[in-house]
Protein backbone atom coordinates (compact mmCIF):
# COMPACT_ATOMS: atom_id res chain seq x y z
CA UNK A 1 0.00 0.00 0.00
CA UNK A 2 1.23 3.39 -0.71
CA UNK A 3 1.25 6.78 1.14
CA UNK A 4 1.83 10.36 0.73
CA UNK A 5 1.71 12.79 3.35
CA UNK A 6 3.47 16.11 4.25
CA UNK A 7 5.21 17.65 7.12
CA UNK A 8 7.30 20.76 7.97
CA UNK A 9 10.80 20.50 9.82
CA UNK A 10 11.23 23.45 12.22
CA UNK A 11 15.40 23.41 11.64
CA UNK A 12 17.54 26.00 12.57
CA UNK A 13 14.26 27.90 13.56
CA UNK A 14 14.00 27.68 9.65
CA UNK A 15 10.66 26.47 7.79
CA UNK A 16 12.04 23.50 5.61
CA UNK A 17 9.06 21.87 3.19
CA UNK A 18 9.36 18.19 3.98
CA UNK A 19 7.40 15.28 1.47
CA UNK A 20 7.20 12.12 3.37
CA UNK A 21 6.41 8.99 0.95
CA UNK A 22 5.29 5.98 3.30
CA UNK A 23 5.28 2.40 2.35
CA UNK A 24 3.70 -0.40 4.25
CA UNK A 25 4.11 -3.80 4.22
CA UNK A 26 1.78 -6.83 5.87
CA UNK A 27 1.95 -6.37 9.48
CA UNK A 28 1.68 -2.55 9.54
CA UNK A 29 4.84 -1.87 9.90
CA UNK A 30 6.72 0.51 7.88
CA UNK A 31 9.36 -0.78 5.67
CA UNK A 32 11.27 2.61 5.09
CA UNK A 33 10.52 6.63 5.04
CA UNK A 34 11.93 8.48 2.69
CA UNK A 35 12.09 12.32 3.32
CA UNK A 36 12.59 14.97 0.60
CA UNK A 37 12.92 18.91 0.53
CA UNK A 38 10.30 20.70 -2.28
CA UNK A 39 13.42 20.84 -4.24
CA UNK A 40 13.13 16.99 -4.82
CA UNK A 41 16.91 16.17 -2.83
CA UNK A 42 16.69 13.16 -0.39
CA UNK A 43 17.58 14.10 2.61
CA UNK A 44 16.57 10.99 5.15
CA UNK A 45 16.13 7.27 4.80
CA UNK A 46 14.07 5.23 7.59
CA UNK A 47 13.76 1.64 8.30
CA UNK A 48 11.81 1.25 11.58
CA UNK A 49 8.34 -0.37 12.69
CA UNK A 50 5.92 1.37 14.12
CA UNK A 51 6.51 1.19 17.66
CA UNK A 52 10.05 3.16 17.35
CA UNK A 53 8.28 6.14 15.37
CA UNK A 54 4.78 6.46 16.85
CA UNK A 55 4.69 9.67 14.87
CA UNK A 56 5.34 7.83 11.76
CA UNK A 57 2.49 5.63 12.82
CA UNK A 58 0.36 8.60 13.37
CA UNK A 59 0.53 10.11 9.83
CA UNK A 60 -0.54 6.16 7.97
CA UNK A 61 -3.57 5.50 10.41
CA UNK A 62 -5.03 8.97 9.32
CA UNK A 63 -4.39 8.80 5.84
CA UNK A 64 -7.65 8.09 4.14
CA UNK A 65 -7.57 5.93 0.40
CA UNK A 66 -10.25 8.38 -1.19
CA UNK A 67 -8.84 9.29 -4.24
CA UNK A 68 -10.32 12.93 -5.24
CA UNK A 69 -9.87 13.70 -8.51
CA UNK A 70 -8.04 12.44 -11.92
CA UNK A 71 -4.57 11.09 -11.11
CA UNK A 72 -2.95 12.96 -13.99
CA UNK A 73 -4.11 16.20 -12.56
CA UNK A 74 -3.70 15.46 -9.00
CA UNK A 75 -0.04 17.03 -9.61
CA UNK A 76 -1.69 20.67 -10.93
CA UNK A 77 -3.09 21.50 -14.91
CA UNK A 78 -2.00 24.22 -17.14
CA UNK A 79 -5.53 25.99 -17.96
CA UNK A 80 -3.82 28.47 -20.23
CA UNK A 81 -0.25 28.76 -21.78
CA UNK A 82 1.44 30.59 -24.24
CA UNK A 83 4.89 32.11 -24.75
CA UNK A 84 5.15 34.33 -21.55
CA UNK A 85 2.26 33.51 -19.56
CA UNK A 86 0.48 30.61 -17.68
CA UNK A 87 -2.56 30.24 -15.45
CA UNK A 88 -2.08 27.00 -13.58
CA UNK A 89 -4.75 25.10 -11.10
CA UNK A 90 -2.21 23.10 -8.27
CA UNK A 91 -3.30 20.48 -7.74
CA UNK A 92 -5.32 18.23 -5.22
CA UNK A 93 -4.17 16.17 -2.17
CA UNK A 94 -4.45 12.78 -3.01
CA UNK A 95 -6.06 11.66 0.21
CA UNK A 96 -9.27 13.16 1.21
CA UNK A 97 -9.21 14.96 4.75
CA UNK A 98 -12.39 14.71 6.43
CA UNK A 99 -13.87 17.55 7.98
CA UNK A 100 -11.70 19.73 6.27
CA UNK A 101 -12.75 22.02 3.58
CA UNK A 102 -11.74 21.69 0.20
CA UNK A 103 -10.02 24.64 -1.52
CA UNK A 104 -8.14 25.42 -4.89
CA UNK A 105 -5.10 27.47 -5.34
CA UNK A 106 -3.63 28.91 -8.28
CA UNK A 107 -0.23 30.11 -9.96
CA UNK A 108 -0.18 32.56 -12.78
CA UNK A 109 3.44 32.70 -13.92
CA UNK A 110 4.17 35.55 -16.64
CA UNK A 111 7.38 36.89 -17.68
CA UNK A 112 9.44 34.42 -16.04
CA UNK A 113 7.85 35.50 -12.34
CA UNK A 114 5.04 33.87 -10.38
CA UNK A 115 1.43 35.21 -8.55
CA UNK A 116 0.43 32.77 -5.98
CA UNK A 117 -3.10 33.26 -5.75
CA UNK A 118 -5.22 32.33 -2.72
CA UNK A 119 -2.44 29.90 -1.37
CA UNK A 120 -4.03 28.31 1.25
CA UNK A 121 -3.74 27.17 5.08
CA UNK A 122 -1.01 26.43 7.15
CA UNK A 123 -1.99 22.57 6.85
CA UNK A 124 -1.77 22.49 2.94
CA UNK A 125 1.76 24.37 2.85
CA UNK A 126 4.18 21.56 2.07
CA UNK A 127 2.20 20.52 -0.90
CA UNK A 128 1.43 23.57 -2.03
CA UNK A 129 4.95 24.59 -2.36
CA UNK A 130 5.98 21.50 -3.33
CA UNK A 131 3.90 22.12 -6.75
CA UNK A 132 4.44 25.83 -6.56
CA UNK A 133 8.23 24.37 -7.24
CA UNK A 134 7.42 21.83 -10.16
CA UNK A 135 6.99 25.38 -12.46
CA UNK A 136 8.66 28.07 -10.72
CA UNK A 137 11.41 28.84 -8.37
CA UNK A 138 10.43 29.98 -5.48
CA UNK A 139 12.53 33.10 -5.78
CA UNK A 140 10.75 34.47 -8.68
CA UNK A 141 7.38 34.72 -6.92
CA UNK A 142 6.94 38.11 -6.65
CA UNK A 143 3.29 38.70 -5.62
CA UNK A 144 0.86 36.83 -3.30
CA UNK A 145 -2.99 37.68 -3.23
CA UNK A 146 -5.45 36.84 -0.59
CA UNK A 147 -9.11 37.42 -2.21
CA UNK A 148 -10.07 37.84 1.63
CA UNK A 149 -8.98 36.65 5.23
CA UNK A 150 -10.47 33.55 5.94
CA UNK A 151 -7.75 31.23 7.71
CA UNK A 152 -8.55 28.50 4.68
CA UNK A 153 -7.09 31.52 2.02
CA UNK A 154 -4.39 32.97 4.29
CA UNK A 155 -3.38 31.14 7.36
CA UNK A 156 -0.17 30.01 6.03
CA UNK A 157 1.04 33.55 5.28
CA UNK A 158 4.09 33.77 7.91
CA UNK A 159 5.25 30.18 5.94
CA UNK A 160 5.29 31.86 2.45
CA UNK A 161 6.47 34.90 3.52
CA UNK A 162 9.35 33.05 4.98
CA UNK A 163 10.37 30.79 1.96
CA UNK A 164 9.60 33.88 -0.53
CA UNK A 165 10.72 37.61 -1.35
CA UNK A 166 7.08 37.98 -2.19
CA UNK A 167 4.81 40.87 -1.53
CA UNK A 168 1.43 40.22 -0.12
CA UNK A 169 -1.61 42.06 -1.56
CA UNK A 170 -5.08 41.92 0.88
CA UNK A 171 -8.01 44.27 1.35
CA UNK A 172 -6.62 46.70 3.62
CA UNK A 173 -10.12 45.84 6.10
CA UNK A 174 -7.45 42.87 7.05
CA UNK A 175 -4.10 44.29 7.54
CA UNK A 176 -4.59 44.44 11.07
CA UNK A 177 -5.90 41.14 11.55
CA UNK A 178 -3.03 39.83 9.71
CA UNK A 179 -0.65 39.94 12.61
CA UNK A 180 -2.95 36.84 14.14
CA UNK A 181 -1.66 34.59 12.10
CA UNK A 182 2.10 35.22 13.46
CA UNK A 183 3.29 38.38 11.15
CA UNK A 184 5.52 40.61 13.10
CA UNK A 185 6.66 42.52 10.33
CA UNK A 186 4.02 44.01 7.98
CA UNK A 187 6.60 45.58 5.47
CA UNK A 188 5.62 43.44 2.40
CA UNK A 189 2.10 43.44 3.27
CA UNK A 190 -0.25 45.92 0.91
CA UNK A 191 -3.96 46.52 0.77
CA UNK A 192 -5.28 45.85 -2.68
CA UNK A 193 -7.76 49.04 -2.83
CA UNK A 194 -4.12 50.86 -3.09
CA UNK A 195 -3.48 49.17 -7.01
CA UNK A 196 -6.15 50.67 -8.06
CA UNK A 197 -7.94 48.52 -9.33
CA UNK A 198 -4.66 46.57 -11.73
CA UNK A 199 -2.16 44.16 -10.36
CA UNK A 200 0.86 44.80 -13.04
CA UNK A 201 2.78 41.18 -13.69
CA UNK A 202 6.22 40.99 -15.24
CA UNK A 203 6.29 41.75 -18.69
CA UNK A 204 3.82 44.09 -18.64
CA UNK A 205 0.56 41.80 -18.24
CA UNK A 206 -2.21 43.09 -15.54
CA UNK A 207 -4.63 41.33 -13.26
CA UNK A 208 -8.07 43.47 -13.33
CA UNK A 209 -9.07 43.66 -9.64
CA UNK A 210 -12.46 43.41 -9.15
CA UNK A 211 -14.21 44.33 -5.97
CA UNK A 212 -16.69 41.24 -4.31
CA UNK A 213 -17.40 42.78 -1.43
CA UNK A 214 -19.86 41.21 1.01
CA UNK A 215 -19.15 37.72 -0.98
CA UNK A 216 -18.95 36.29 1.39
CA UNK A 217 -15.85 38.56 3.04
CA UNK A 218 -16.97 41.67 3.71
CA UNK A 219 -13.34 42.87 1.90
CA UNK A 220 -13.17 40.85 -0.88
CA UNK A 221 -11.37 41.04 -4.24
CA UNK A 222 -11.83 38.84 -7.34
CA UNK A 223 -9.68 39.24 -10.25
CA UNK A 224 -9.86 38.88 -14.57
CA UNK A 225 -6.75 37.94 -16.05
CA UNK A 226 -7.03 39.21 -20.16
CA UNK A 227 -4.32 36.97 -21.29
CA UNK A 228 -5.80 33.81 -19.99
CA UNK A 229 -9.55 34.95 -20.05
CA UNK A 230 -9.63 33.39 -16.78
CA UNK A 231 -11.97 34.96 -13.78
CA UNK A 232 -11.14 34.47 -10.18
CA UNK A 233 -13.90 34.49 -8.46
CA UNK A 234 -12.68 33.49 -4.38
CA UNK A 235 -15.72 31.84 -2.63
CA UNK A 236 -18.05 33.07 -6.07
CA UNK A 237 -19.07 29.62 -7.44
CA UNK A 238 -17.49 27.28 -4.76
CA UNK A 239 -18.94 24.08 -3.82
CA UNK A 240 -18.93 21.43 -1.61
CA UNK A 241 -18.07 17.92 -2.66
CA UNK A 242 -19.36 15.06 -1.33
CA UNK A 243 -16.79 12.74 0.33
CA UNK A 244 -14.89 10.77 -2.70
CA UNK A 245 -16.56 13.44 -5.12
CA UNK A 246 -14.34 16.23 -6.54
CA UNK A 247 -14.14 16.87 -10.04
CA UNK A 248 -11.61 20.00 -12.07
CA UNK A 249 -14.52 21.00 -13.99
CA UNK A 250 -18.42 21.40 -14.33
CA UNK A 251 -19.96 19.18 -16.92
CA UNK A 252 -23.47 18.82 -15.67
CA UNK A 253 -24.32 22.30 -14.38
CA UNK A 254 -28.13 20.99 -13.45
CA UNK A 255 -26.09 18.31 -10.75
CA UNK A 256 -23.85 20.65 -10.25
CA UNK A 257 -26.41 23.09 -8.18
CA UNK A 258 -26.85 20.12 -5.34
CA UNK A 259 -23.73 20.81 -4.52
CA UNK A 260 -23.26 24.53 -5.08
CA UNK A 261 -26.68 26.50 -4.26
CA UNK A 262 -26.85 25.59 -0.57
CA UNK A 263 -23.77 27.32 0.01
CA UNK A 264 -24.70 30.36 -2.02
CA UNK A 265 -27.83 31.03 0.19
CA UNK A 266 -26.12 30.03 2.95
CA UNK A 267 -22.90 32.36 2.34
CA UNK A 268 -23.92 35.28 -0.10
CA UNK A 269 -25.13 37.98 1.76
CA UNK A 270 -28.19 39.42 -1.09
CA UNK A 271 -29.11 39.52 -4.67
CA UNK A 272 -28.40 42.84 -4.59
CA UNK A 273 -24.56 42.89 -3.78
CA UNK A 274 -24.59 39.98 -6.77
CA UNK A 275 -25.96 42.27 -9.64
CA UNK A 276 -23.36 44.52 -8.13
CA UNK A 277 -20.52 42.59 -9.09
CA UNK A 278 -22.32 41.15 -12.19
CA UNK A 279 -22.48 44.89 -13.23
CA UNK A 280 -18.03 45.23 -12.55
CA UNK A 281 -17.61 42.36 -14.95
CA UNK A 282 -19.70 43.91 -18.30
CA UNK A 283 -17.54 43.84 -21.38
CA UNK A 284 -15.02 41.38 -19.92
CA UNK A 285 -14.53 38.28 -22.53
CA UNK A 286 -14.64 35.57 -19.83
CA UNK A 287 -13.82 32.07 -21.24
CA UNK A 288 -13.29 30.16 -17.85
CA UNK A 289 -14.38 30.96 -14.18
CA UNK A 290 -12.02 30.01 -11.43
CA UNK A 291 -13.03 29.66 -7.81
CA UNK A 292 -11.69 28.89 -4.60
CA UNK A 293 -13.92 25.97 -3.60
CA UNK A 294 -15.44 23.48 -5.80
CA UNK A 295 -15.28 22.78 -10.03
CA UNK A 296 -14.03 25.35 -12.30
CA UNK A 297 -16.62 26.13 -14.90
CA UNK A 298 -15.96 26.59 -18.52
CA UNK A 299 -17.55 26.82 -22.19
CA UNK A 300 -21.28 27.06 -21.74
CA UNK A 301 -21.39 26.35 -18.53
CA UNK A 302 -19.92 30.20 -17.92
CA UNK A 303 -23.19 31.92 -18.71
CA UNK A 304 -25.19 28.76 -17.04
CA UNK A 305 -23.31 30.35 -13.27
CA UNK A 306 -24.49 34.01 -14.23
CA UNK A 307 -27.46 33.30 -15.56
CA UNK A 308 -28.07 31.24 -12.18
CA UNK A 309 -26.35 33.44 -9.66
CA UNK A 310 -28.23 36.68 -11.21
CA UNK A 311 -31.11 35.54 -9.81
CA UNK A 312 -29.89 33.74 -6.72
CA UNK A 313 -31.95 34.85 -3.57
CA UNK A 314 -29.43 34.44 -0.63
CA UNK A 315 -28.34 36.12 2.48
CA UNK A 316 -31.20 38.95 4.09
CA UNK A 317 -33.44 37.63 1.26
CA UNK A 318 -33.91 34.91 2.84
CA UNK A 319 -33.59 35.66 6.05
CA UNK A 320 -36.26 34.55 8.24
CA UNK A 321 -35.72 30.97 6.23
CA UNK A 322 -32.39 31.39 7.71
CA UNK A 323 -32.95 31.84 11.10
CA UNK A 324 -35.88 29.41 10.90
CA UNK A 325 -38.90 31.20 11.20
Amino acid sequence: MFFLAQGILLENLIFSVLWFTIRERKGGMIKYVRVFYHSGEEKLRISSPYPQHPWLAAIAVFLQEAVLINSNDVNGKILYEDDSHQFIWLGADEVEEQGVVQTNQYLIISGGRGTLVDPGGIHLFSRVVGLVSKYIDLDNIDNIFFSHQDPDVSSGIALWLGVTRATVYISQLWLRFIPHFGIVDQARIKGIEGLRGSLTLSGGASLKLIPAHFLHSTGCYSFYDPLSKVLFTSDIGAAVFPARGQYLFVDDFKEHLAIMEPFHKRYMTSNKVIKKWISRLAGLDIKMIAPQHGALFDGENVQKFFDWFSRLECGVDIIDSIYGE
